[in-house]
């Protein structure tokens, strides 16, 4: 992973075992909010979060890791959509897709339709992340409202 760089947001089924390979790495909440620092490499961490997070190049050189999931299998880790809201109709909620790198919206733009199970105060405008997205159908949970854009 790049200087500064981050993964996409997850949410975990499970725990997580980080091996930090080179470099050293953030595990981040809402908010930026350090949930766990790993590193300097050789370094192996324990991640016993299962709340939303992403992992972020927090060193001074290029990032390598190596995650070890423990997933049960009814719930696997997620890779969730960051965007921010152009539609609501009912329960379905479009996003435009966000770009994690530019903290801008992804060029060429992107929309995606996802059915929510819970509905909340989300109102078109809002930059979010989604909650146990399901990449096959396109459902959530829910959204979550983001207090910066993409963090």
């Amino acid at each position: 992973m790049a200087l500064g760089g981050r993964s996409p947001w997850h949410t975990a089924g499970g725990p997580k075992f980080l091996s930090v390979l080179k470099g050293t790495m953030t595990v981040e909440g809402l908010g930026g909010k350090v949930l766990i620092a790993c590193g300097p490499a050789p370094k192996l961490c324990f991640n016993p979060h299962k709340e939303l997070f992403y992992f972020r190049n927090a060193g001074p050189s290029p990032l390598k890791f190596l995650v070890i999931g423990m997933d049960p299998v009814s719930k696997p880790t997620n890779h969730e959509i960051v965007g921010q809201v152009t539609g609501i109709s009912a329960n379905r909620i479009t996003v435009a897709v966000g770009d994690l790198r530019s903290s801008d919206l992804a060029t060429p733009s992107k929309e995606v339709t996802v059915t929510v199970s819970e509905l909340s105060t989300i109102v078109v405008g809002d930059d979010v992340v989604t909650i146990r997205h399901n990449e096959k159908d396109h459902t959530a949970e829910r959204l979550v409202k983001l207090a910066q854009r993409w963090r």
